[in-house]
């Protein structure tokens, strides 16, 4: 939630299935939307997201398209028992303490995917 209030801050358009999906909505459907719609996509890297059938679906929707070539940015919250093989993208990010500079870090990795657009 930090994470994401610092890049809405930064004038970043941000969506969250545990914030724009509320109880009732058809999850698989919005998700599937917002892919659609996404322009880059920041996986959080992480034990249970590792293990989620919905992160494991959505990276694998990212990497199908090609409007995500160079847009799927993984950040590294906490090591995993097996690293996945995204985390060795030359676009991933390893989160430290400092919330500030990863935001920055994530902004940057955005802003320069964007620039790749253009």
């Amino acid at each position: 939630d930090d994470l994401t209030r610092r890049l809405e801050k930064a004038g970043l358009d941000v969506w969250q299935t545990g914030r724009d999906v509320l109880p009732g909505d058809n999850a698989a459907l919005m998700v599937g939307k917002a892919l659609e719609d996404a322009d880059a996509m920041v996986v959080l890297v992480s034990p249970a997201a590792m293990k989620s059938f919905w992160v494991q679906r959505e990276v694998e929707f990212a990497l199908s398209k090609p409007h995500y070539e160079n847009r799927l940015i993984p950040v590294l919250i906490r090591r995993t028992s097996h690293t996945p093989w995204i985390v060795n993208s030359p676009h991933a990010i390893k989160a430290g303490t400092d919330r500030s500079k990863l935001s920055q870090s994530i902004i940057r990795q955005l802003q320069a995917a964007n620039a790749d657009k253009n």
